[in-house]
């Protein structure tokens, strides 16, 4: 994929909005004056109903990088970026979100750091609530997926779309976004048969929490984990180029969700593969982390049944 690449390709960054005025200007201002230029940026505003687009058209007056368009009806969250994204014509496509803070060389970094095999490349965030909290270097708590063992991101989800630089080619192979999926889960998985996923540790994302957060205060405190989890594993089943070891462990996931597994089962079978789940933790009691862990995710599964 590294044959023919520019040394500075163009960049689409890829935001959708709906009623964030009240933090936007904050985070279109850390993306205008990223160090790396050479950007197009693509905006799709949902139908705000409050000072957004007003503040988006001021923008667009100013930087002629910006493209606005506006949805005539709500399309919600997964359609307007599978729409933001399919506008997009640079090589690379980064996605933001409205109301967070970028490191002002976030897509610098990120091109920099690239090991030319990934198509998808995502960095560390860290929540926040109070910019002053944003200063001086941070380091992540967890490790986020990085490679190609699409058993692991099975198993766990670390792949946020506020953080991803993905490679167009991309585009073709994981749009349509198939309903019921998180975008972002489904993004990292296709890059994960497709080429692979590269983490950068580094924190180049603050995520704003606040009052309106869409997902955090809406959409979390609905969901049902385990019927989630279900519909993504079923959909990764389909994913072209998925090796039979893969099809193995997703279908062995489904199955214990399906027959509604007791917490001995789940648990003999979280502790078996309890690399694979918690791939994400880091540090020298890790292998302790993981087996305390193993229990206390068999414990929530079994809940479900």
């Amino acid at each position: 994929m590294n044959s023919g690449a520019t040394i500075t390709p163009l960049i689409s960054v890829a935001l959708c909005t709906y009623n964030g005025a009240a933090y936007l200007r904050e985070q279109l201002d850390t993306i205008l004056t990223q160090s790396y230029s050479n950007l197009e940026f693509i905006i799709v505003d949902d139908g705000s109903t409050d000072e957004t687009v007003h503040i988006l058209k001021e923008y667009a007056i100013r930087d002629s990088r910006i493209q606005l368009y506006k949805n005539d009806t709500n399309l919600g969250f997964n359609a307007n970026f599978q729409k933001a994204i399919s506008l997009c014509s640079g090589e690379w496509i980064a996605i933001a979100d409205q109301d967070d803070i970028w490191h002002r060389q976030k897509l610098e970094i990120m091109m920099r750091s690239w090991n030319q095999q990934a198509v998808l490349i995502h960095c560390s965030s860290k929540k926040f609530t109070d910019a002053a909290s944003i200063a001086g270097q941070q380091q992540p708590a967890v490790r986020s997926f990085n490679g190609n063992n699409i058993q692991q991101l099975a198993a766990k989800n670390t792949v946020e779309g506020h953080n991803l630089l993905f490679h167009h080619s991309l585009k073709q192979k994981a749009i349509p976004f198939p309903e019921k999926l998180f975008y972002d889960w489904w993004l990292g998985a296709v890059a994960t048969v497709n080429g692979g996923v590269q983490w950068i540790e580094q924190v180049l994302v603050w995520r704003r929490i606040h009052e309106h957060n869409t997902y955090e205060k809406k959409m979390a405190p609905l969901l049902n984990e385990a019927e989630i989890w279900m519909q993504h594993l079923k959909a990764f089943l389909h994913l072209e180029g998925i090796k039979k070891e893969d099809e193995v462990f997703i279908s062995s996931c489904i199955k214990l969700l399906q027959t509604k597994a007791t917490y001995k089962e789940w648990h003999s079978f979280i502790l078996q593969h309890r690399d694979l789940f918690f791939y994400y933790k880091k540090g020298i009691f890790a292998f302790v982390s993981k087996r305390k862990h193993s229990a206390k995710l068999a414990r929530k599964l079994a809940a479900t049944a």
